[in-house]
């Protein structure tokens, strides 16, 4: 398998599952400011969210390369 194809599964798995990655670090504040509201974010810890998303995105790269290479799903016919 090209390198660049791996390249391009990592690459479009890492965008796909940013979107269920991110949820899991907003929380709301705990502390009620005034004039905001109650249920305001707290800033979210993006490089936590992006390493996580990397790992997530590397075992879903590494399966699906695995899937590819050992013959049950054949590329090549479609």
């Amino acid at each position: 398998m090209p390198l660049t194809f791996v390249f391009f599964i990592f690459l479009n798995s890492w965008f796909i599952s940013l979107f269920s990655v991110i949820p899991f670090f907003v929380h709301t504040t705990k502390k009620q400011v005034a004039g905001e509201y109650e249920a305001a974010p707290e800033p979210i810890r993006w490089r936590r969210a992006f390493g996580v998303n990397t790992l997530v995105a590397a075992v879903v790269t590494a399966f699906l390369c695995w899937f590819i290479t050992s013959g049950l799903i054949h590329i090549r016919d479609w």
